[in-house]
């Protein structure tokens, strides 16, 4: 796909050329009727990564598909930018603990860090900046994914430690030079539900 503002490589599949398109139309909208641009993204997250996995943590994590917007690249029109943003949580998909062996993935202190090295992978792959735009961990009384390396798990934190480990995911992302990040959640989610609050909720209305 060749437009004004966006093209894809030879490398592109036809999801990412289809990204293009509708990133080159935004652009185009924008620049025609408001005579301004901004910086563009696709968000993804490692379920669709660009990275190969041996079969056995594919079939596990059913990944089974790849985005690569390396394969999108802008023209010299489009002076805003382009960045890559991924939302990335400690504790799940942790492919790297499920590859040969974890310690060999360490952070700046020497401690085994399987985030980390992760969101390094993705930088270095990159050739544009890259936005964390949802990382956080929740307080909530279950657990439901399990980070086996620091302990930032997927519920079943306090509020104090829900506090603590953000903050050390933020410096994991700032380690690993990515060039910025977005906490996901300020406050809880209305439009979710579990086991003591589905009584009180309807879908249905807005």
């Amino acid at each position: 796909y060749q437009g004004t503002y966006m093209y894809t490589t030879p490398d592109a599949s036809s999801f990412e050329t289809m990204l293009a398109r509708v990133g080159d139309t935004v652009i185009s909208y924008e620049s025609d009727r408001y005579k301004e641009q901004r910086l563009i993204a696709f968000s993804n997250w490692p379920t669709t990564d660009p990275f190969d996995y041996p079969t056995e943590v594919k079939n596990f994590f059913r990944k089974i598909a790849k985005v690569d917007v390396e394969h999108i690249k802008t023209t010299d029109q489009f002076i805003s930018g382009q960045f890559a943003s991924y939302h990335v949580y400690p504790y799940y998909p942790d492919y790297l603990n499920y590859m040969g062996n974890p310690q060999e993935y360490t952070d700046s202190s020497g401690e085994t860090n399987t985030y980390y090295a992760y969101l390094k992978t993705l930088v270095n792959h990159h050739s544009i900046p890259v936005v964390i735009s949802e990382y956080g961990v929740p307080s909530a009384r279950g657990m439901a994914q399990r980070d086996h390396n620091t302990a930032r798990n997927q519920g079943r934190m306090s509020e104090h430690d829900q506090g603590e480990a953000i903050v050390k995911c933020y410096q994991d992302i700032m380690d690993a030079g990515c060039a910025g990040s977005v906490i996901f959640t300020w406050q809880d989610e209305w439009f979710k539900r579990t086991w003591n609050t589905m009584h009180s909720v309807d879908l249905t209305k807005t």
